[in-house]
């Protein structure tokens, strides 16, 4: 993040978000007027939230990932116990 306050240009590379930003904020400051200073103080508004929520939907993503892997192996689970009893029961026969 410091290098986004930064008036020099990061040594990460034009590909870099941090970059892409720093670059809209450096043509942004070019024309110096109220709309682009408004632009600037909105963009530094909302990208906190904007990147809160891209956090909160990646983490609910990997939650989700991590549930429907932990059911599958409850399922196959309970589906190797079904078998075994299944086998026993026939023994038994």
């Amino acid at each position: 993040k410091a290098c986004l306050d930064s008036e020099k240009m990061p040594n990460s590379g034009s590909d870099c978000d941090n970059c892409r930003w720093y670059n809209e904020k450096v043509n942004l400051k070019k024309g110096n007027n109220n709309e682009n200073i408004k632009a600037i103080e909105i963009i530094n508004t909302l990208l906190p939230s904007l990147v809160e929520m891209v956090k909160m939907q990646s983490n609910a993503k990997i939650s989700n990932e991590s549930d429907t892997k932990k059911f599958q192996e409850l399922m196959e689970k309970n589906e190797n116990e079904f078998k075994n009893l299944k086998k026993k029961l026939e023994e038994i026969e």
